[in-house]
């Protein structure tokens, strides 16, 4: 039984006492299941909820739950004897303490069920076996029945003479059972698996994050054939969430203990993000996921296939565990089995292909001791001239690029270590540990934590710069077409220090591989923090990397722009427009609040804003390439947040040599009213592929309109104000007759949408959240203020939310295993208004208190697509942490309007029959009268979640999240889209009309 802490494991040792198993070798698996089960529910006093998922659960009492075949009570549980002369109770303390705790029960079996019936009507039969799937054998049967022949007598399992046909036994035609056998273990698994052992236990927690107190069941067969394939341990693995192993001997026996404990150990894992590589499901789709575990600081980045047909017996070649909806087969759009973890494929640490920033030179230079500058040289505690063979710092430089020679062995570690036996033995050790202190191949463990980097795949995409004039226009298929076949890559940063770039592909000797890394030198700070023993969590390479193209020397690039995130002041960027051929030469510059390519871009000043020195914060926002109207291809970069001068700031960079180009300074901010732009969105309104506006947010909840349209970057401008006094597009507040007392910052990136027939086709819509999610300060929601979505029509003058229609959530309801929201239909007057907003307060406000908005919304078929979070409240007491789970709702709504869908437009299959009908909707109260309505809010099954990669498969459309609960991805099937895009993986927007 495992907290979801990973730092924090809470395990209970139980004797128990089942009094009628004489010592002869009887094998009850069900009765001892169901008394393990008995176990975990210690504590609860209500009723638990049998078949959660159907129409109409039914609660029933623990005792009754867990009673025997003649509704008796079950076998009690008892502490294990005090020993002579001490005094001790029978009453168990409560061995599950929190709503996020996970329990996980490992059978382990050498024979086939006997004595095994003791089982009520309640558990019996309760995966529907023989009522429903027509599996069971209910014929007089010795080979299946041999402790008593079947007879007419009894009715009923309350009779002497029990049958499989009265009592629901489940015996199955051609299965071997023993005397007394029966096949009830995988009904109690399923059933320990459906259930929630402690609903009482946070219960206004477990509503808010999607989750429950259920136990998971391993099993593993010892020796006999039989239990090889078709058995009651495998069947039982399959429907209790867990997996089954059959071991022939000790060493198989030892290596599924093993792998089960790593399998748990694996659900306890925290997840990033994921990417897709393909916009459209069809063969050779691929979901990349990135996660990491906070217990050693490791990370992971795996790729899963996707499916899109079942073979011609409706089933998939899945493992147990891959069936994530649980129904035998593997469904389209569903991800199967892991085709590569990407920490496997690291080259030997002299192969590696890493460069850095010799600020010196002001260029890229190999990541190795001759490429470093002197200053990089001291920080790493290098001396001489690179040939000492006993210079400590470069056997840490050596370290950081994957050796382990001096590395240190692991004090838990439980096998043996027979890779670290040299001397000098003094960095700290990368061994990754499974939970019974094993090593975890590979090692080392050379992939750092990924926290904030979302993944992005590059392939062969078109920008459609074919339109652009002259020879940019021109030459632009040609370089699409030349790099059709170039390698797939996929790009993150990692708090190890690197962006790494890995191949993409799923098959083929380079799969999953390290082919180049990057190390910022705004980063060798941190890099020496990583080898030591004593390491305490640094952020570093911690920043989403965006990638496209960009025409500069007479020629197309692909230029990838990457940012250090909480790791630093930095950003960068790097031409990955073949990355097989990637090299130092291949990095185009990185800036800093200390270095920069033009030295007089740091401090020199036109405005108290421009020099990179006083505005350069954490580069939490991303950035994006565009190509300006004078001509120039730019980065387009907000300053982040907790920069010197506390102002939000937007930079116009030049592409290929990191020049500054323009600085706006918004003049908001101060030391005592601490500002930052977040991420911007520049927008194409004309349809020339030259950004014309962009916008951003800042923390203080102000939207800002930059006026870039321009061919004279001298007239580029704020768009609302004057130079010395700039005005905001928008302020966002939640009280708009206090706004200053009330302000909602925003920290996602707007999107950006055309205008409805309403607005006479002038203007574009503007979306975005507010919230903010990145200091410990936003963990605390006990004074939290409403957050709100906007959608504003910009329409060449600023707007305030008191000219905006107000739509708001009116309903929660639980359908089909989901907690679903449904919002008001409003109708919004364009010639009055200026757009919409919905505050992220639900009826019950005590669940939704925190709620905000932090990522980016997608625009998809008239849809506008958002992601809220809600924090978990810290306490005191909270054994489950403060804030580092929570929960996450799915928003669909009209986007010109904010107006849930109409009926026939529901965006989601809620009941899980591939389709998307009445059957979906959901009934709520409106002016005293039940009505069915489209749900507008879904919530998340996997914690708290980011934007979602979305990949359309013809009628239908599959939205993927990886949350912070278990590491696991959750497959959200909808409506499809005429979108030919799905928002998440452009750097900029073209306003179509």
């Amino acid at each position: 039984s495992e907290i979801k802490d990973l730092d924090a494991v809470h395990s209970t040792s139980i004797q128990t006492q089942i009094t009628d198993i004489p010592a002869d070798g009887i094998t009850p698996l069900a009765t001892t299941l169901r008394d393990i089960g008995k176990y975990f529910a210690t504590g609860e006093i209500g009723n638990l909820t049998l078949h959660p998922a159907a129409p109409s659960p039914k609660p029933v009492s623990v005792d009754e739950v867990f009673s025997k075949a003649d509704g008796k009570t079950s076998h009690t549980i008892k502490n294990a004897t005090c020993g002579t002369g001490k005094t001790c109770t029978n009453t168990l303390a409560a061995p599950i303490l929190g709503y996020c705790q996970k329990s996980f029960a490992i059978l382990v079996s050498d024979g086939l069920p006997n004595y095994d019936r003791e089982i009520n009507d309640h558990l019996r039969d309760y995966t529907g076996d023989c009522s429903k799937k027509k599996l069971c054998d209910s014929s007089p049967n010795s080979k299946n029945l041999p402790w008593r022949a079947l007879t007419a007598i009894g009715t009923t399992c309350n009779s002497p003479n029990w049958n499989n046909i009265a009592c629901q036994n489940g015996t199955k035609a051609g299965r071997i059972y023993e005397a007394r056998g029966s096949d009830y273990l995988d009904d109690v698994a399923q059933a320990l698996y459906e259930m929630d052992l402690r609903p009482s236990l946070d219960a206004e927690k477990k509503k808010l994050n999607h989750t429950k107190n259920n136990l998971i069941t391993y099993a593993i067969g010892l020796a006999d054939s039989s239990l090889q394939t078709d058995s009651v341990l495998s069947d039982a693995a399959k429907v209790g969430g867990g997996k089954f192993y059959f071991a022939g001997d000790s060493n198989t026996l030892a290596a599924a203990l093993d792998d089960t404990i790593s399998e748990i150990s694996a659900k306890v894992g925290s997840s990033s993000s994921v990417a897709a590589n393909s916009s459209k499901l069809e063969n050779g789709s691929v979901i990349y996921q990135a996660k990491f575990d906070s217990a050693g600081w490791v990370g992971s980045f795996s790729a899963f296939p996707l499916s899109t047909s079942e073979d011609s017996n409706g089933n998939g070649a899945l493992d147990i565990d891959e069936d994530v909806n649980n129904n035998g087969k593997l469904d389209a759009g569903v991800p199967g089995s892991r085709i590569w973890n990407a920490v496997e494929h690291f080259p030997a640490h002299a192969d590696r292909n890493i460069v850095t920033y010799n600020t010196a030179s002001a260029a890229g230079a190999d990541f190795n001791c001759k490429g470093l500058s002197d200053s990089q040289k001291t920080i790493l505690d290098i001396g001489g001239d690179c040939t000492s063979v006993s210079d400590r710092g470069i056997w840490r430089l050596n370290y950081l690029r994957g050796d382990y020679s001096h590395e240190q062995k692991h004090p838990n570690r439980k096998d043996d270590d027979n890779i670290r036996t040299g001397s000098d033995l003094i960095f700290r050790n990368r061994t990754y540990l499974d939970k019974l202190s094993n090593a975890i191949s590979p090692d080392p463990w050379l992939l750092g934590d990924i926290v904030n980097s979302d993944p992005v795949f590059v392939g062969a995409e078109n920008y459609g710069y074919a339109t652009l004039p002259g020879s940019e226009g021109s030459t632009y298929p040609e370089f699409v077409l030349n790099n059709k076949e170039r390698k797939k890559m996929v790009y993150l940063g990692a708090n190890d220090g690197m962006l790494h770039g890995f191949d993409a592909s799923a098959s083929g000797a380079d799969a999953g591989k390290e082919i180049l890394a990057y190390v910022p030198n705004a980063v060798f700070n941190q890099l020496r923090s990583l080898s030591d023993p004593a390491y305490n969590h640094v952020y570093s390479v911690d920043g989403s990397p965006r990638v496209a193209d960009a025409y500069f020397d007479s020629a197309w690039h692909t230029v990838l722009l990457g940012s250090t995130g909480a790791g630093g002041k930095a950003i960068f960027a790097l031409d990955v427009t073949d990355p097989a051929q990637f090299s130092s030469s291949k990095v185009l510059w990185e800036i800093s609040n200390t270095n920069s390519p033009k030295a007089d871009d740091l401090n020199t000043d036109t405005t108290i804003a421009r020099g990179f020195s006083y505005n350069l914060g954490f580069t939490l926002p991303q950035s994006s390439v565009v190509k300006m109207q004078d001509g120039s291809w730019a980065a387009v970069v907000a300053n982040g947040y907790a920069s010197s001068n506390n102002l939000a700031v937007l930079y116009i960079i030049d592409i290929k040599t990191g020049t500054l180009l323009k600085a706006f300074d918004t003049k908001q901010g101060s030391l005592t009213k601490p500002n930052g732009l977040s991420t911007p969105i520049a927008a194409d309104t004309n349809r020339d592929k030259m950004a014309d506006v962009i916008y951003a947010g800042d923390l203080q909840g102000n939207l800002w309109k930059f006026d870039v349209s321009s061919s004279n970057k001298s007239l580029w401008k704020i768009a609302y104000g004057s130079d010395a006094a700039p005005a905001p597009l928008f302020k966002a507040c939640a009280n708009a007759s206090d706004c200053d007392n009330t302000l909602q910052a925003i920290t996602g990136k707007p999107q950006v949408g055309n205008v409805g027939t309403s607005q006479n086709s002038s203007g574009h819509m503007v979306y975005f959240g507010s919230g903010k999610y990145f200091e410990d300060v936003d963990n605390d929601v006990s004074n939290a203020q409403t957050q709100t979505f906007y959608g504003i029509w910009d329409h060449n003058s600023a707007v305030s939310r008191i000219s905006l229609q107000a739509q708001t959530v009116i309903a929660r309801v639980s359908k089909g295993g989901f907690n679903l929201g449904a919002t008001s239909d409003n109708a919004v007057d364009y010639s009055k208004q200026n757009g919409w907003y919905l505050d992220l307060l639900e009826p019950s406000a005590s669940t939704s208190i925190g709620e905000r908005v932090i990522s980016t919304p997608l625009l998809r078929d008239g849809r506008i697509i958002f992601e809220t979070l809600i924090p978990i409240p810290p306490i005191t007491s909270e054994v489950c942490g403060a804030g580092a789970d929570g929960t996450s709702w799915l928003i669909e709504v009209d986007a010109i309007t904010g107006k849930r869908l109409p009926p026939t437009g529901a965006p989601w299959d809620i009941s899980g029959d591939g389709v998307i009908d009445a059957n979906d909707l959901i009934s709520v109260i409106i002016d005293g009268k039940s009505i069915d309505i489209a749900p507008s809010a879904k919530q998340s099954t996997v914690g708290g979640v980011d934007t979602p990669g979305v990949v359309s498969n013809g009628k239908l459309e599959y939205k993927y999240t990886s949350g912070s609960k278990e590491g696991e991805l959750e497959v959200t099937i909808e409506q499809g889209s005429s979108a030919t895009s799905t928002g998440s993986r452009q750097s900029w927007r073209q306003i179509s009309r």
